[in-house]
């Protein structure tokens, strides 16, 4: 378990239209098999981001928290 840093707002938002976890699956996989190679290049990019973000909550570096949070998507 951690801790988020105590100036780390949350907010938790409703868009108002539910996902559906099949076909955001699908999508995925499609975009895998049609475009291997850009597939992996963002995926090998969000693993590095994500472990940064995770490092930087476990030292309550919320700046650089944000940081990689605007670089993720």
């Amino acid at each position: 378990p951690f801790h988020l840093p105590p100036d780390l707002l949350t907010v938790a938002v409703w868009t108002g239209e539910s996902a559906s976890t099949p076909e955001l699956v699908g999508m995925v996989n499609r975009f895998r098999d049609e475009e291997s190679g850009k597939y992996g290049k963002m995926m090998n990019n969000m693993t590095e981001l994500s472990r940064t973000g995770i490092e930087a909550i476990r030292n309550s570096d919320t700046s650089l928290f944000l940081n990689v949070v605007s670089k993720y998507y």
